[in-house]
């Protein structure tokens, strides 16, 4: 079972397969005889690919050949363990990746010269990432959590904890102040500074090796950061923390014994509000700008900037249709009231686009929507100059 995130999402786009088979469905939560409900549901949309393929001329061997190796899963115990509420295979000559993800999916098949990826964008939403700093005097480590799972990742440059980052020559006097040193508070040895003097001055500083290592991991990612640990220490973090999605509370304590896992689930709580605010955030801009250099909401102009790399944030309402061509040539978009055989479907189209170009894809109802039109679009820059053509 492959990892559901934004890089398997990439893999399924940069495909070009001479077909493709998209499933989606979802999960039965249940257990006993309801469950089997899964693998009767699967061999179903299996069948029907099946008939689609041979619709398409292919033959029994060369549809077998692409279906078969999901139909050997069908009864294995192992592969319906997965927890999560939805399940998405993707299926090509020579190429199987299937996923079981945090949100429920609508029952759906495509069977296309690509694969469909625009009904995974709600358990993308649902299994947004974010990170949690472990930190304390002693230790530090860094949990990426996505999908509802969560592991310990590597800070490379980062000091393992307070003592390396203090370079103190004298190693014994390190280690008596280890010993002592929470003990002892402010007592000092001999005429020598207290545990306090060295804490003043190295502490603000580890925090800012850590703060530095970290922006420079995440300065792309843009996830939330949540840290975990003492008050105290987290006050002297909050100081030298220059990450712009740093959440505004800790959790607080020390959690050195706590499996990143554990720790995940305990911070989502927390996390959550930001992922939601971040998203309705972009909303309010996004009706602000619209009808500007800044907020597109014709949907020629936005395909056509969703192909440029123009896109910050796309909103998509899943549930319409959107028909025509893009022509890569010219830049021109097409738009067809009906379906034609030679069309592509737009809202896939541009959701791929701006997937690829490192863009948010936000997907709403048509209420939540800021206009009449199924696509609207926050740019990072002006553009868009396509006209409509319907």
């Amino acid at each position: 079972m492959e990892t559901f995130d934004r890089d398997a999402i990439l893999e399924l786009i940069d495909q070009s397969p001479v077909v493709a088979v998209s499933i989606f469905m979802p999960r039965t939560v249940a257990a006993g005889s309801q469950a089997r409900q899964d693998p009767v549901r699967l061999k179903n949309l299996l069948d029907r690919a099946e008939d689609e393929l041979r619709a398409l001329d292919a033959d029994l061997k060369e549809a077998e050949e692409i279906l078969q190796p999901l139909r050997d899963q069908l009864e294995a115990q192992d592969f319906w363990k997965q927890s999560g509420e939805g399940f998405a295979a993707f299926l090509a000559p020579g190429f199987m990746r299937t996923f079981h993800v945090p949100a429920e999916l609508e029952e759906k098949l495509v069977v296309d010269t690509q694969f469909a990826v625009l009904p995974l964008v709600p358990a993308m939403s649902r299994g947004a990432r974010y990170y949690v700093l472990d930190l304390s005097e002693n230790h530090n480590r860094l949990i990426l959590c996505e999908n509802g799972q969560a592991s310990a990742v590597d800070m490379p440059g980062a000091p393992a904890s307070l003592n390396e980052s203090m370079h103190l020559e004298d190693r014994e006097f390190t280690q008596s102040m280890n010993a002592a040193g929470s003990a002892m508070g402010a007592a000092s040895f001999g005429n020598g500074p207290s545990w306090n003097d060295y804490e003043k001055a190295q502490i603000p500083l580890y925090c800012k090796q850590i703060n530095d290592v970290l922006l420079t991991m995440l300065s792309e990612d843009r996830a939330p950061l949540m840290v975990a640990s003492e008050e105290r220490m987290y006050a002297f973090y909050r100081a030298a923390n220059t990450y712009p999605y740093l959440v505004d509370k800790p959790l607080h304590g020390n959690h050195h014994d706590v499996s990143p896992q554990h720790l995940a689930d305990e911070a989502w709580t927390h996390v959550e509000p930001f992922v939601i605010k971040g998203a309705k955030d972009k909303l309010a801009r996004m009706q602000d700008l619209q009808n500007t250099q800044k907020g597109l909401v014709d949907p020629a102009q936005i395909v056509e900037a969703a192909v440029n790399g123009q896109i910050d944030t796309l909103f998509i309402n899943p549930q319409a249709e959107l028909w025509g061509l893009f022509d890569p040539s010219t830049q021109q978009v097409t738009l067809n009231p009906q379906r034609s055989e030679s069309d592509n479907d737009l809202l896939e189209f541009a959701a791929r686009e701006t997937l690829r170009r490192a863009g948010l894809v936000l997907t709403l109802s048509e209420d939540e929507m800021p206009s009449k039109s199924p696509l609207a679009a926050l740019l990072r820059w002006p553009g868009g100059t396509s006209t409509f053509r319907g």
